[in-house]
């Protein structure tokens, strides 16, 4: 029996804890959460959507400077607590390397005697500031192994020399009971969209190609509508061209929970993000999502669209507007080829993004530390 405490905010959604569900199944294992009590998102504040499940042990832990990613840290004598109640084997901390947590987490994992892994989906080579240099030098000095969330990542994470174990792997897959395809014409119905819908769902920020996308869609000659799903910089100018444009619905923002029957509006899904200096798409959840849901997606050729995708989808030169509008067109016309891509997409997410399939090779991986 292996004892592991995993960690990260992501956890605190209550759809996200559907992987901890399908690896707590494993008999050999016994596994425990430490999340934080709350979160503060770009999307909302969230509380802890679950603090109980018969499969295995939910710590909920304050936590300081919550919302950010990088300098977010628990309370050091509560976590200390949490560490000598599960007394673990494996921590495996699903966060950065140059994280504030991540090295909190580790120095604990040591000084209790546990073996420890990382999460990253860094996919860019770069500095940071000096601090958090540091701090990730110390991480990948004192780390048994790594899971990095595409394949980018893992070289990214070579070149600095890290030389323990890595396989490549997301942090979160999808339960195909909760994003199925259910009566999208009644879906569409209840939102009031019609025609031909296409779909994003994301942060409102420029590097995800919003703009592209809105600019592509009034390159279209026949029916659509652009159905928005989200928040971020962009909301007032979002905003503002829904009012102009009456085939652009804004939704806002939704829970995680609505989604399964908001990806049902759609009859395309697009990812249309553009690489900066800093910045390239790490993996992009709604596809997948997207895929599960039966639903044809497209994508740019940031980061790891391509590979996430596959041969279920179509990609665009990422900041080429004619070239997106020409695979929405593309996706319009030919009702062999959308039903193509819809069955395709969902055959990848059952061979590669499940809860199961992740689990699948977790749990060896553990063992392998």
């Amino acid at each position: 029996m292996i004892k592991v405490l995993i960690s990260s905010h992501a956890y605190i959604v209550g759809l996200n804890q559907q992987k901890l569900e399908s690896l707590a199944r494993n008999k050999d294992l016994e596994l425990s959460l430490l999340v934080p009590k709350k979160w503060r998102s770009v999307l909302r504040e969230i509380s802890l959507e679950k603090v109980d499940d018969p499969g295995y042990s939910i710590y909920p832990t304050a936590a300081f400077f919550q919302g950010k990613n990088d300098r977010f840290f628990y309370n050091p004598f509560d976590l200390l607590k949490v560490f000598h109640s599960v007394g673990p084997d494996v921590v495996h901390i699903e966060e950065e390397p140059w994280s504030v947590a991540c090295l909190e987490l580790m120095l604990a994992a040591k000084l209790f005697g546990a073996k420890a892994l990382f999460f990253t989906w860094e996919n860019l080579s770069r500095s940071h500031k000096p601090w958090y240099g540091l701090i990730e030098r110390i991480n990948l000095f004192l780390a048994d192994g790594a899971i990095a969330g595409n394949s980018e990542a893992k070289v990214v994470l070579e070149t600095k020399g890290f030389r323990r174990p890595v396989i490549v792997l997301p942090q979160l897959g999808i339960d195909l009971e909760t994003f199925k395809k259910t009566n999208p014409e009644k879906v569409k119905k209840e939102l009031g969209l019609k025609g031909f819908v296409i779909g994003f769902v994301g942060r409102l920020d420029p590097q995800k190609g919003i703009k592209d996308l809105v600019t592509s869609a009034q390159k279209l000659s026949f029916d659509w509508q652009l159905f928005i799903v989200g928040n971020g910089p962009l909301k007032e100018w979002v905003e503002t061209e829904s009012k102009k444009d009456p085939r652009m619905l804004y939704y806002g923002v939704a829970d995680h929970s609505d989604m399964p029957k908001l990806f049902n509006a759609m009859d395309v899904f697009v990812l249309p993000s553009v690489s900066t200096e800093v910045w390239k798409e790490q993996f992009g959840h709604t596809l997948i999502e997207a895929m599960a849901t039966q639903v044809p997606v497209i994508g740019s050729n940031s980061g790891a669209i391509p590979e996430v995708i596959g041969e279920a989808g179509l990609i665009f030169k990422e900041g080429n507007v004619e070239d997106l509008s020409e695979k929405i067109k593309q996706v319009y016309e030919d009702k062999k080829l959308r039903k193509d891509l819809s069955s395709k997409g969902l055959e990848r997410v059952k061979n590669h993004y499940t809860h199961q399939e992740i689990s699948s090779q977790t749990l060896p991986f553990y063992k392998s530390l």
